[in-house]
């Protein structure tokens, strides 16, 4: 049963991996030539990170809850600092319609990914859980 769990930790964690790549480049293209930065960027990446950094810890604490949990907590916390500290300097701007939609995608991709993962793993436990 432990082995399991590893395994889908493991899977989530390079999920998410896969994720931080993406929001990465998409953040990064959004910046336009003044250096000002969407709405939203550092928060994203914030929430991200924190996730990235708080499934290793949930293993590692033994409670693979616990630790995205508190990962996503710090991960906006530090976004929403960020964010702010970069409004303050003039170097943040509102989101384009274009940008909108794109983020409206990109939470679809997001919820599918995460049912899926859920659904997977729900599969293996109860597989598993009948041997």
């Amino acid at each position: 049963m432990i082995e399991v769990v590893v395994i889908a930790v493991l899977v989530i964690v390079f999920v998410v991996g896969v994720f931080v790549v993406m929001v990465a480049r998409e953040r990064g293209d959004l910046v336009n030539k003044k250096g000002k930065y969407p709405e939203g960027h550092f928060v994203a990446l914030g929430l991200v990170f924190g996730i990235c950094v708080g499934l290793p810890f949930g293993v590692l604490v033994g409670n693979v809850a616990l630790g995205p949990s508190v990962g996503l907590a710090i991960g906006l916390l530090v976004g929403a600092m960020v964010e702010d500290k970069y409004r303050s300097l003039g170097r943040m701007r509102i989101l384009t319609k274009r940008e909108r939609g794109k983020e409206v995608g990109l939470l679809k991709f997001i919820l599918i990914m995460v049912l899926s993962i859920l659904v997977i793993v729900s599969a293996f436990v109860f597989i598993l859980g009948i041997n």
